[in-house]
């Protein structure tokens, strides 16, 4: 596991869980891509799961992300508009 996701993983633990999930949690946060890292971070800030649950839901989750290389807040807005088949 990268040092980065270390922090994510105690977060997402700090909830209570079963050993099932300590384990499937542990075990997801070990074949992370890096691009799934970076995800994880976006998604962890976006909306931190509140029980383990939410963190298990996040991590299954992940590839429904897309990553855009956003050169301001203007661009990204415009591809979020355009993703979503918003006219203005």
């Amino acid at each position: 596991m990268e040092n980065g996701n270390s922090v994510y993983l105690d977060e997402m633990l700090r909830h209570p869980h079963t050993e099932a999930e300590e384990a499937w949690i542990c075990n997801r946060f070990d074949t992370l891509t890096a691009k799934e890292s970076i995800i994880l971070a976006a998604a962890m800030q976006r909306s931190p799961p509140e029980n383990a649950r939410d963190a298990i839901n996040l991590l299954i989750d992940l590839r429904d992300y897309t990553i855009c290389s956003a050169e301001s807040y203007d661009y990204l807005a415009d591809f979020y508009l355009q993703e979503h088949g918003i006219a203005l």
